[in-house]
């Protein structure tokens, strides 16, 4: 496996339970086996679930990295998965992170919309670099209070 260190981000449009006692069951599984796997194959990362779609930004190596997004791309709850970026990266973003977590009741949830509200229907308008940015500034805000 190699030591070269990798970046890799995503959008898709969710087919979650639109309750929101569905919403929190399916989320809460998600975030337990995604911080339970992620800690094993070395991933760190930050999940974001807003306007009916996911975001997320992964980090590890390519081979970890290259297994879970096939799992995701073949994960019924999501469809319209949208490869935004994957290549090498200096350094963590979420060092701290197994699975960070921004969500639909969080107020610093709205910070993804300054990415621009009209970007988040066309993942084609959104960048890696903007997802990254705004995802890791939400969760240097949540750290810090």
């Amino acid at each position: 496996m190699s030591g070269v260190l990798y970046r890799l981000a995503y959008f898709s449009h969710n087919r979650l339970d639109d309750s929101i006692n569905g919403m929190v069951d399916t989320l809460g599984g998600i975030l337990w086996t995604s911080r339970r796997n992620n800690r094993l194959h070395g991933v760190t990362g930050a999940l974001m679930y807003n306007f009916g779609c996911f975001a997320q930004i992964l980090e590890g190596s390519s081979e970890s990295l290259e297994l879970l997004f096939e799992r995701i791309q073949q994960d019924p709850r999501h469809t319209a998965v949208t490869l935004l970026t994957h290549g090498p990266a200096h350094e963590r973003g979420f060092e701290r992170w197994s699975m960070g977590y921004i969500g639909t009741l969080s107020d610093q949830a709205e910070m993804l919309c300054k990415v621009s509200m009209d970007k988040l229907p066309d993942p084609t308008r959104v960048t890696g670099d903007d997802l990254f940015d705004t995802l890791r500034r939400i969760v240097q805000e949540n750290e810090e209070n």
